[in-house]
């Protein structure tokens, strides 16, 4: 709104007075994206040359019996399964400007080079989203639903038509949570029992088997910050929380898992409430991997401009559903 004139006195503006635009460009805000500290990426490093499907074999179950002297031996056959996973998703992204436009528009590769920006990042969160689905919906099925736990179905995690409830002071609050679905996934033997389930503690790391990075991880919804930081039995984990927060993770452990908040986070509405599933795991449980991803300035060879474009592929693979835990969670 310009600066009112009084009467008899000459109106300058769109005249004399000219708008003026600045040379900088502000560029877009995006949220922080986090799918590759939460997924392996070199479990996948078969397709990421050449081809589009993988495949994995399961080591083989071996079979024991019981023994008494002199017995008769039985056999057993040699038995095992495979996983295969694709190459699946692709996006991609096209700009095409004349010549003459290139040449008249005075700021035209700084406008460009933001517009390429603002693509990649798009890029990435399209895999945040993608990627979180995958994990959400290859969860093994013992480690869900209202009797979650691979041995003894005692764990809560919440289903559809009944989701858990989190609040601080009365019922159920983040802490419960973590614990529970902590629980679940020592009962699936893919996490040891922590002696500090507090702080930092080397004991979450794997039992047996799988890969590199099995350090804990949940991801959660922004819904459930305040939740964190207002929860009492919490406090003692708090020191150092107003330290930068890089890629939506904290930068202490909390509950033994290594936090990440994401708006991402997969929700449903229900009961005209917000539900949103809460995934958590090991980061070998899920492996990612790109084919492509490649940039490109382009002659148009029909037309007197250039195209400026952009193609990523990728895919994702559950090698571990036992590996990953689901909650269905309300926050009150």
């Amino acid at each position: 709104m310009t600066i009112a004139t009084a009467s008899g006195y000459p109106n300058y503006s769109g005249n004399l007075i000219r708008p003026v635009y600045s040379t900088r460009i502000l560029a877009r805000l995006h949220c922080a994206t986090m799918f590759s500290e939460v997924a392996t990426n070199n479990a996948l490093n078969e397709i990421s040359k050449c081809g589009e499907q993988v495949t994995f074999w399961r080591s083989p179950r071996a079979v024991i019996h019981p023994y008494i002297k002199n017995q008769k031996l039985e056999h057993d056959a040699l038995e095992t399964d495979h996983l295969t996973f694709e190459v699946g998703e692709a996006v991609y992204f096209n700009l095409k400007i004349d010549d003459v436009d290139y040449q008249l528009i005075c700021n035209a590769p700084q406008l460009i080079d933001a517009y390429t920006e603002d693509a990649v990042q798009q890029i990435k969160e399209t895999i945040d989203v993608k990627g979180i689905q995958h994990m959400v919906q290859n969860v093994a099925a013992t480690n869900q639903g209202c009797e979650a736990g691979a041995q003894t179905r005692s764990f809560n995690l919440g289903r559809l038509q009944d989701p858990l409830v989190v609040e601080n002071g009365t019922g159920m609050d983040l802490m419960e949570l973590l614990v529970r679905m902590y629980s679940v996934l020592m009962e699936a033997c893919v996490l040891a029992p922590p002696s500090n389930m507090l702080g930092n503690d080397k004991g979450s790391q794997a039992l047996t088997g799988g890969g590199s990075g099995a350090e804990p991880f949940i991801i959660l919804p922004f819904a459930a910050y305040g939740h964190l930081m207002n929860n009492e039995r919490l406090n003692c984990c708090q020191n150092g929380m107003n330290q930068p927060i890089i890629t939506g993770r904290l930068p202490n452990p909390v509950g033994n898992f290594h936090l990440y908040f994401s708006r991402f986070v997969p929700s449903y509405v229900e009961n005209d409430t917000i539900v949103y599933e809460i995934v958590a795991g090991r980061r070998d449980a899920v492996a990612f991997v790109k084919t492509i991803e490649k940039m490109q300035e382009v002659e148009h060879p029909d037309y007197f401009g250039k195209l400026f474009r952009g193609l990523a592929a990728f895919g994702f693979g559950t090698l571990y559903p036992e590996a990953l835990a689901l909650a269905r969670v309300r926050f009150a």
